[in-house]
Formats: structure tokens, C-alpha cells, sequence
């Protein structure tokens, strides 16, 4: 065995023990006279260090082998974007690409002996050799996981330690420069804390004068003052004409009374926070509601009149975090604002405060700006309250958008809380505009950003937990119509409302021609495990005319199955022709834990593959720990 071959054996050795599922990616190797065909026609001889590799394992579909580059593509792939490099002159011809990161990748040279390997990257036009071979980078990486220097943090993502790394690589005649150590608190101050607010210590006893200091506006020199006021006066009536213009000339589109209400005051928000930059006073807003003193009650309703909408929103939030009720009554004037985030967020905020107050004043927003998005904060509120009084209100919305195309902009802003606020109010008349909505194609599928993934999985979690009869037929109907878009979109719902009671319909996903809503199909059934969810699982595990990908993620979707018919499935597979299909069912039953698969995993360390016999290994080892810690037990 060569010293390449043995240090890509020991990376991968790592990789089964400490990131498996990284492993299972891993493609199987190729032979040489595969190589031979798949390189034949390029115009210098393919080097013997590149046979190694890919005689190792032909690519990977989940990560590099190396740390922070991304793609171990597969010898076919890789030849395809060489092709296309060199054709489009980004490449020269004796460069072949093996692994590639975000923005660089390296290269090996092809021809030369030894072939060294070469830092790329195209946008910078930097072309440096790094390495002499392929063979050194290798046996940098393999010891620097060995030793630590790459590693798993807490959450098992990768990390590295620079300094380790670099050490490591120039013991193998790495030529690139030493990494220079990063003053974080000077990073974070230069990039995050452009602002005083940012750097104040929310612990100092003198925090909360520190923030209400910098929450005044600085002085204005008085000539910028004057030239504020004169753009106000002169642009104002401009913004407010052009709006009336506009509104003319859309007369007849489906905006036309939404621009009416709301383009003019919106155009006005923004002059403002162009000509009144308050960033500073935003970030002292949002640290005050940090801090969480009652004392900030004040000076935040203050600054609910900032000139800057973004600071008036920063100050609702605020407040809403704070749940004081001294906020209730200016929370309620905000609703009159002209800018529509700031009117959304002020009933947003009621509702979470859950102060009756703020009902009829929601109320009074709902009626006065219908068909606008401004109503659709105080849709939302009202449904927090389950407020029976707005049904007639909301059905009213619902039905009159079948009479002109007028309002029906306005509809499609404010449908996704109306939606909600329907099924949060538990009345037969709401059943039945929920019905309605569900069977009105106009509504769920043909405007403009459909947004089912939010209103059909609520239309359908309100029918099923007031027992509607009606659902699962019109479910049916929706999965059986001619258009895919439509059938994915309901399999997408009923796979976000995640009821077992839904898994017939669900099933039938398994036989879409769509590979995502296959795939999507496959994970909730994995997480029902009803007997009729694991029986179809099975029978896709069994069928090895199967797409491989779809196999492979069937095995994982019986990780937490404890259905015997799914372990002897998984089982029986661990005789399949497929590497990585045999790989996954050992890694799944490492996972299940059950001792019948020990006799089993013990043949699999003879099988042909060794990723698979290390992959056994381990699961082995670990199965023998517990049965040994439940006898002593």
C-alpha cells in the first residue's frame, strides 16, 4: 500500500469513527481501466497519484475530504468542469480540479512529475502551488485529524486550529503563507459595533442612563436643518401628487385602491428615514428592551414619535418584549401610523399582550383599511383574541373578492392571516369559509405568491381538529388534479400538519414521479410509523430498480423504528449489491441498537468494501458495550 492510499484509508478510518454519516457519502472507487475510458481523451497523461484517488472512492455526495472544501466531486464530474474551464480559457490545460471550496480550489498538475498540487482561485486570478504532490496533502490532512487539529466542536460541526494546521503542513512541505491570529474584539468592534449603543455593558449599574443619553438626537449643524426642512416641504406634495397620479393611471390593474391607501404614506416613510438617519437611536431602543427595565417604559413611548419609522418599530418591539401594559395606549395610537410596518407591528404587539383594550381600536383598523395590507396586522391581533365579533368582517373580505378585481390585491396581502384567524375562531361559520377557501382554486393555487406553505397546512390542522368528514375527499381531489405544482403543494401541507391520521393520502406521494415529493413523502412517513407507513417503506427499501438516492433515504427514515418487520428489512439489505446502500443499513442499525443485528454486522466484516467493514466494526464495538452494560445491570 502506498503512503497516498494508506492516508486516505486512515481519513476515511476517522470520518467512520467521528462524522459517519459524512462517511456514507463517500462513492465507490473506480477501477483503472474505468479511469482509462473515463480520461482517455484528455491532452496530458492523467498522473498515477490521481489513479489512487479515485481508485479510493469515485467522489463524495456529502462533503470533501478535505476540511472547508466542500466538493470531493466525482471523476466525471470533475472532467466536465475542467472541459468547461479550459474551453472558456479559466483554466490551463495541465489543470485538473479534485476539490473546490466556495471561492478557491485546488488543482493538480497533469503531466508533470511529480505533480504538484495548486491554489486556485479564479476570481482573483491567483494560480500557487501549495503542495508538491497529492501525496503530501494527503498525509497533512490524515494527521491533522488524528491529532486534533481538526475537530468537532459541540455541536459536531468541523472546526480547525490554525496554528496546529500550519504546523502540521509545513512538515509536509506546505508553501502557503503562516494564518495571522484574528483580534476578535477588534473585528466585531470594526464590522458590529459601528454604533456607542453596541458597546455599551448591559451589567454597568449606569447602563440605562448610557442608553437613554444616546437615544436624543445629536445636535444638527443649522444649515443641514434648513435643507432637511426645505426637501420636506418641496418633496412632500410631489410624493403626495405623484400618488394620486399613479393611482389614476393603474386604474382598472388589481392595485389600483391598494396604491391609493397605502403607495403615497409608504414613499413618505421612506423621505423621512432618508432625511432623519436614527441607526443609533434604533440599536439604544432594541439594548433597552435587552436590559429589561421597568424604567424604560418612558423613554421608549417616546420614541414611538421618532421621525425615523424604523426606530418607531424598534420601540414596539421593544416594548413588546418589556410586557408592560403602561404601553397598551400608545401601542394603540400607532395604529393610525402611516407607515404600514409600523401599524402591523403596533397590533401585532397588542395581540401578544393579550390586553382587551386594544380589541376595538383592531377592530376599527380591520374596517377602516379592508383591502389593504395595513389591516392585515389587525387581522392577525383579533385572531390572538378569538375575537367572534369580525367574522362577518372577514367573511365579508372573503366573498368580495369574487365581485371586481379591485380589492383582490388587497385579499392576497392579508389571506395568510385571515386564514389563521378563521381557524382560531371555533364557530360553524368559520368551518365553512375554510371549506370554501380549501375548494376555491382562485384562492389556493392561481394568484400570485401562492403562500400555501402557510395557509393550507392551517386550513387543513383546523378541519381535522373539528373532525370535518368533508377533508379527506377534498384532499383527494386536490392530490389527483392534472397540474404537479398543485399536487406538490398539497403533499407539502399534509406533510407539514404531520398527522398519522393523513398517512393514506400521504402514501400516495410514494408514487409521484416528482423526486422531491418522494423524498418529502419518505421522511414523514419515517416519522409516523404506522404500521401502513413502515410496509411502504419497506417495499421501496426491497425494490433495487429504485433510484439509489431514495433507497438510501428510506434506510435512514427507519432510524427510529421499532417495528420488527422494519429490522429484518435492514437486515436482509445488508446483502445488497450496493455499497453504500449495505454502508447506510449498518450505520441505521449502529443507530437502532437491537442485538438481533449482531450476527448479521459480524458477516459484513468480510464484505468487499471497506467502508463498509468499518462501518460494521463500529457499529459492533458499540453493540457489544451496551449488551454488556445491560447484563451488569
Amino acid at each position: 500500500m502506498s503512503q497516498l492510499t494508506e492516508a486516505l484509508d486512515r481519513i476515511e478510518s476517522w470520518l467512520v469513527e467521528n462524522q459517519p454519516e459524512l462517511a456514507l457519502g463517500l462513492e465507490p472507487g473506480l477501477s483503472c481501466q474505468e479511469i482509462d475510458t473515463i480520461t482517455a481523451d484528455l491532452p496530458h497523461p492523467f498522473p498515477k497519484e490521481l489513479y489512487e484517488l479515485y481508485q479510493w472512492h469515485n467522489g463524495s455526495t456529502s462533503y470533501g475530504v478535505i476540511p472547508f472544501y466542500e466538493s470531493f466531486d466525482s471523476l466525471q464530474k470533475s472532467l466536465e468542469w475542467y472541459q468547461e474551464c479550459v474551453e472558456n480559457g479559466y483554466l490551463k490545460p495541465q489543470l485538473f480540479t479534485i476539490l473546490m471550496g466556495e471561492y478557491e480550489h485546488y488543482a493538480v498538475a497533469l503531466g508533470e512529475d511529480p505533480n504538484p498540487v495548486w491554489y486556485i482561485v479564479m476570481d482573483d486570478c491567483i494560480e500557487k502551488i501549495r503542495w508538491n504532490s497529492l501525496t503530501n496533502l494527503i498525509l497533512a490532512t490524515a494527521e491533522c485529524y488524528e491529532t486534533g487539529a481538526y475537530y468537532l466542536d459541540e455541536n459536531g460541526s468541523l472546526q480547525e486550529d490554525e496554528q496546529k494546521v500550519y504546523a502540521i503542513a509545513c512538515k509536509y512541505n506546505y508553501q502557503g503563507s503562516e494564518p495571522k491570529p484574528l483580534d476578535e474584539s477588534s473585528f466585531h468592534q470594526t464590522y458590529y459595533s459601528s454604533h456607542a449603543a453596541d458597546r455599551v455593558n448591559l451589567s454597568d449599574p449606569d447602563a440605562f442612563e448610557q442608553l437613554t443619553q444616546l437615544l436624543k438626537p445629536s445636535p444638527v449643524n443649522p444649515i443641514v436643518k434648513v435643507l432637511r426642512e426645505l426637501v420636506w416641504w418641496v418633496t412632500l406634495p410631489i410624493i403626495k401628487g405623484l400618488a394620486c397620479l399613479t393611482a389614476i393611471v393603474l386604474k382598472g390593474f388589481a392595485i389600483e385602491s391598494y396604491w391609493a391607501k397605502t403607495g403615497g404614506d409608504q414613499c413618505i416613510a421612506c423621505l423621512e428615514n432618508t432625511l432623519y438617519r436614527r441607526e443609533g437611536q434604533a440599536i439604544a431602543v432594541r439594548r433597552l428592551a435587552e436590559l429589561g427595565d421597568p424604567r424604560a417604559i418612558d423613554p421608549l413611548v417616546a420614541a414611538l414619535r421618532d421621525r425615523a419609522s424604523y426606530v418607531r418599530a424598534a420601540a414596539i418591539e421593544a416594548l413588546g418584549k418589556l410586557g408592560d401594559t403602561r404601553a397598551i395606549e400608545p401601542l394603540i395610537r400607532c395604529l393610525r401610523d402611516r407607515d404600514v410596518r409600523v401599524c402591523n407591528d403596533s397590533a401585532r404587539v397588542l395581540g401578544e399582550l393579550g390586553d382587551r383594550k386594544a380589541v376595538e381600536p383592531l377592530i376599527q383598523l380591520l374596517r377602516r383599511d379592508k383591502y389593504s395590507s395595513r389591516a392585515s396586522g389587525a387581522i392577525a391581533a383579533l385572531g390572538k383574541f378569538k375575537e367572534p365579533r369580525i367574522i362577518d368582517d372577514l367573511l365579508g373580505i372573503l366573498h368580495q373578492r369574487h365581485k371586481d378585481s379591485t380589492p383582490n390585491y388587497g385579499f392576497l396581502a392579508i389571506r395568510e392571516n385571515l386564514v389563521s384567524t378563521l381557524a382560531a375562531i371555533e364557530e360553524p361559520r368559520t368551518t365553512e369559509a375554510l371549506i370554501e377557501i380549501l375548494r376555491d382554486s382562485e384562492i389556493v393555487w392561481k394568484s400570485p405568491n401562492l403562500g400555501y406553505n402557510a395557509t393550507l397546512p392551517t386550513i387543513i390542522q383546523a378541519l381535522l381538529q373539528r373532525g370535518d368528514s368533508r377533508l379527506p375527499d377534498l384532499l383527494k381531489q386536490w392530490l389527483q388534479d392534472s397540474d404537479c405544482e398543485v399536487r406538490r403543494a398539497m403533499f407539502y401541507a399534509i406533510n407539514r400538519v404531520s398527522d398519522p391520521s393523513l398517512n393514506d393520502l400521504l402514501i400516495l406521494g410514494l408514487s409521484e414521479e416528482d423526486l422531491w415529493v418522494r423524498k418529502m413523502t419518505i421522511e414523514a412517513l419515517g416519522k409516523h410509523q404506522t404500521v401502513e407507513a413502515v410496509s411502504a417503506l419497506i417495499s421501496i427499501l426491497k425494490d433495487t430498480d429504485e433510484d439509489i438516492k431514495i433507497r438510501l433515504l428510506t434506510i435512514r427514515a427507519l432510524e427510529n423504528n421499532q417495528n420488527i418487520a422494519a429490522l429484518e428489512a435492514l437486515i436482509e439489505i445488508l446483502q445488497d449489491e450496493n455499497d453504500r446502500v449495505r454502508g447506510t443499513a449498518a450505520f441505521i442499525l449502529r443507530k437502532i441498537g437491537d442485538k438481533r443485528a449482531i450476527e448479521p454486522l459480524n458477516h459484513c466484516l468480510r464484505d468487499r468494501a471497506s467502508l463498509v467493514r468499518k462501518i460494521a466494526k463500529e457499529a459492533l464495538d458499540i453493540l457489544h458495550k451496551e449488551t454488556a452494560s445491560s447484563k451488569t445491570a
